[in-house]
């Protein structure tokens, strides 16, 4: 036996099932263990210290905040393959508030470049410590950053609560519409 249905049950199961989608990926990204919303990379430390040239790019957020740290020898870029580098940082407003010391790994395939990921609970002004060992030398560089609070909604969430809306609409349409076919073809 097939089932029948007629053109506003399957505008409305279409309508429901889309619905359904639209909420779930509403749950699924309000909970991701990303920065939420990305403010821009951006440099937040470059300058010769010791024997190395060292830059530091993040994208400042509380959260998981990924910091990648360049690092060749002063005045060329010629890698220091025994490198081991080490960050650790504290919130200047509550220095109960502090990370690391965390190592730093380097970037599968790209020389030059590390990265660490550091748990950034609070936002406001941090002081980080990058400490440098190799061969060459130890060294220890102090850099100051601006961290900021994710609002928590991005485009995908701004997107996700479109397309509900335009689900809930079109299903109140077409209810609309088949409410007042039923009227008219009681008269």
């Amino acid at each position: 036996m097939l089932l029948s249905f007629d053109r506003n049950t399957m505008v409305l199961t279409t309508l429901a099932l889309l619905l359904g989608f639209t909420l779930a990926l509403l749950l699924v990204t309000s909970h991701a263990a990303a920065n939420g919303p990305h403010v821009r990379t951006k440099e937040v430390f470059s300058a010769p210290v010791g024997p190395y040239d060292l830059k530091v790019r993040t994208a400042p957020v509380v959260g998981t905040m990924h910091l990648s740290i360049y690092l060749a020898q002063q005045g060329t870029t010629s890698p220091v393959p025994d490198a081991k580098i080490r960050v650790s940082g504290r919130n200047l407003n509550n220095p109960a508030q502090g990370v690391g010391p965390n190592a730093a790994t380097p970037a599968f395939a790209t020389p030059n470049w590390y990265g660490v990921n550091l748990s950034i609970k609070e936002a406001g002004p941090w002081v980080f410590a990058l400490e440098v060992d190799s061969s060459l030398g130890r060294v220890q560089e102090h850099f100051s950053v601006q961290v900021q609070q994710t609002n928590g909604i991005g485009w995908l969430q701004i997107g996700a609560v479109a397309v509900l809306l335009a689900v809930l609409a079109a299903v109140a349409l077409t209810w609309r519409r088949g409410k007042a076919k039923d009227g008219s073809r009681r008269h």
